[in-house]
């Protein structure tokens, strides 16, 4: 049987505490990638289309892994 991972997806409004939840699942969980979704801004801009094109694909990607 193939092992599967947990997808944390964080979301929230501004100044929620997103980045703070992010460091301490990244200190809980060393041995797991921790995606923050704030870092593409950095590659994208505030191009908000592309940024749900990616939200829709993480979802995608949640639902198979829960297949």
């Amino acid at each position: 049987m193939e092992s599967k991972f947990p997808l944390f997806i964080v979301t929230g409004a501004s100044g929620s505490g997103k980045t703070y939840v992010i460091k301490e699942l990244r200190r809980l969980m060393p041995d797991f990638d921790i995606f923050d979704p704030d870092s593409l801004i950095e590659f994208i801009g505030h191009d908000w289309e592309k940024m749900r094109n990616i939200w829709r694909g993480l979802h995608a990607i949640s639902l198979k892994m829960d297949a």
